[in-house]
């Protein structure tokens, strides 16, 4: 599968506007908060697993088995075969592709009644819109390796090669003829939610998919992938200032740019669903293109023992602690409260934070196909497939840990084991339960 950051050449649609950059005075980083009880007992020098009040110990290793968990909604997986695998409540899985057919991407339509995605065989790729019972071929110009349904659910955005350039199209799942939007070396996007398209294109425009074209609406640096609405009018990207990069909001409607604070470097971030809050992590001397996935990177803050995921209130400025250890899965629950993380501190653990701490997974290893081709890449595929619950109260995770390998799910709760529920390298919930 072509991974989104194997990117060559230069190229990218003509834009039709210019930027007004209205620039704030202060663009530092945004005081650390401190007082909450946030640090987990884990240290960047040597990780521990003392327990804390605000830092509760690792779990046993002995998961609760699956028979015992009621799961709301349907709960998706890449099988280790390469299958498409759903779960709803207490039953068993379903595989919803084709047998001898190898699923590379996936997500769910909207109202969690349908999936899309890829099939690959001897005679090449197909796009597929199924619900279990029912599929359907979606025509296609270039197979896909990113895939994501737009908000009205009538048509699904994807990410596929064409010779040196990656180009960004919708398709219709009435069979219509899909539109390219854009066209670039790199090319990362986000959808609003009303479904406006903005792409960062070759690691230097921020435009906005007007029509049949790109509207420019900052120069943008190559230390971020995806850009992030935060409702239909304004999005986060790091964009070119005279005195250097910054990390800001930026106005779609008029061009204006708000910086939050500089950034030297390459940063990985995430918004939360009601837009009022961003996890991020700013990784030092890094590029988009080669972020490190298995090294461990130092966080670039003013603090002497920096953090290295910070939660950034928009409205206040403020910056509150989460975690410490390299961030490589970034995920807001639906109602924004808590964050998941896949985070690398000396152990790979999967960790949920609101407020503080609540959780800690036993130390994990994860797929090579996850770690391959969907890890590198989270900033985008978060926008896209969660592993949260619809009610925001577990959270899924696909893992070799305590002794088994597959899908877990994980209660968002204080001292809450984890399930078993079969196996899996890839997880994503439907975003309802119906």
């Amino acid at each position: 599968m072509t991974a989104l950051g194997e990117r060559g050449g230069v190229g990218w649609l003509a834009v039709v506007a210019l930027l007004v950059v209205t620039a704030c005075s202060s663009t530092q980083l945004p005081e650390l908060d401190q007082t909450a009880p946030t640090q987990p007992a884990t240290t960047l020098a040597r990780p521990s697993t003392t327990t804390t009040p605000d830092s509760p110990a690792d779990p046993s290793d002995q998961t609760r088995p699956a028979e015992l968990l009621e799961i709301p909604g349907r709960l998706a997986a890449l099988g280790p075969a390469g299958e498409l695998l759903v779960r709803a409540g207490n039953t068993d899985w379903e595989q919803w592709s084709a047998d001898a057919r190898l699923v590379t991407q996936f997500g769910w339509s909207p109202d969690g009644a349908r999936m899309t995605w890829t099939e690959a065989g001897d005679d090449g790729t197909e796009l597929v819109v199924g619900d279990g019972r029912d599929r359907a071929l979606v025509p296609l110009e270039r197979p896909p390796f990113f895939v994501w349904w737009t908000p009205d659910g009538s048509r699904v955005s994807h990410l596929g090669a064409a010779g040196d350039q990656i180009t960004l199209a919708l398709s219709p799942i009435d069979g219509q003829a899909d539109q390219v939007l854009a066209e670039a070396s790199p090319l990362f996007y986000s959808l609003s939610p009303s479904g406006r398209v903005a792409v960062h294109e070759a690691g230097t425009d921020l435009g906005v998919v007007e029509g049949a074209t790109v509207d420019l609406v900052a120069r943008t640096s190559g230390g971020f992938q995806a850009p992030a609405w935060l409702d239909d009018e304004r999005l986060l990207a790091v964009v070119q200032l005279e005195r250097g990069d910054a990390f800001a909001i930026v106005d779609t409607t008029d061009g204006s740019v708000t910086p939050l604070f500089d950034v030297d470097g390459s940063i990985s971030f995430a918004v939360s669903p009601d837009g009022r809050r961003v996890a991020y992590q700013i990784l030092q001397g890094a590029q988009a293109d080669d972020r490190p996935v298995g090294n461990r990177v130092t966080a670039q803050t003013t603090e002497p023992d920096p953090p290295d995921v910070l939660v950034l209130d928009l409205e206040t400025q403020q910056a509150t602690l989460a975690f410490i250890g390299q961030a490589r899965w970034l995920d807001w629950s639906p109602d924004s409260r808590a964050l998941a993380g896949l985070i690398d501190a000396g152990d790979l653990t999967w960790r949920v934070w609101d407020e503080q701490e609540l959780t800690r997974s036993a130390p994990v290893e994860i797929s090579p196909v996850m770690a391959e081709s969907f890890v590198p890449f989270y900033d985008q595929y978060t926008q896209a497939l969660t592993g949260w619950s619809p009610d925001s109260s577990l959270y899924a995770f696909a893992a070799s840990m305590s002794g088994r390998t597959g899908v877990f799910v994980q209660p968002a709760e204080v001292g809450a084991e984890a399930s078993f529920l079969g196996p899996g390298v890839m997880v994503a919930w439907a975003p309802q339960a119906g």
